[in-house]
C-alpha cells in the first residue's frame, strides 16, 4: 500500500530505452526528483511525495536499469550523460519547466544538485531544453 498513488504515470523513450516516471499533484511549481543513483528506485522519495504533492506537482523518475524503466545491456547506456538526458526528456514530457520564465540555468542547477555535481556555464545559443542539456553536459 502506498501513502499516495500517482495521478499520472508514463514513459519517455530515448534511443530505444523506456524511462518510467510518475506525477503526483497538480500545483505549481513542479518539483522533479531526478535519479540520485542508478541503484535507487524512485520510491526512495515516498516519504516526501505525499506532503509536497498537496501544493505542487511532484515528478519522480525510475532511472534506467531500475523500477519500471528498461534495462539496457550496454554499459554505455548507463553513462551520467544518459541519466541527465533522461531527466530532461521527462521534464519536457511533463512540461515541468517554463524555460522562458525560469530559465535553463535553473534546470541545470536542479539536476546538478540531484546528481551532486557543480555546473559551469558557457554561452549557448539555442532553445531552453537544448541549452539546459548543453549546460549539463559540462558536468560529465
Amino acid at each position: 500500500m502506498r501513502a499516495r498513488y500517482p495521478d499520472t504515470e508514463g514513459f519517455v523513450e530515448r534511443d530505444g530505452v523506456k524511462v518510467a516516471y510518475e506525477v503526483f499533484g497538480s500545483g505549481e511549481p513542479a518539483l522533479v526528483f531526478a535519479p540520485t543513483d542508478p541503484l535507487v528506485h524512485s520510491r526512495a522519495w515516498k516519504a516526501q511525495v505525499p506532503y509536497l504533492a498537496r501544493r505542487s506537482r511532484v515528478v519522480t523518475i525510475d532511472p534506467r536499469g531500475n523500477g519500471r524503466s528498461d534495462r539496457p545491456r550496454s554499459s554505455a547506456a548507463y553513462a551520467d550523460t544518459e541519466y541527465v538526458a533522461d531527466t530532461v526528456a521527462v521534464m519536457d514530457a511533463g512540461r515541468c519547466l517554463d524555460y522562458d520564465q525560469t530559465g535553463p540555468e535553473a534546470l541545470a542547477h536542479a539536476i546538478a544538485a540531484e546528481i551532486g555535481r557543480p555546473v559551469s556555464y558557457r554561452p549557448v545559443e539555442t532553445d531552453g531544453a537544448a541549452r539546459a542539456a548543453a549546460l549539463l553536459s559540462e558536468l560529465i
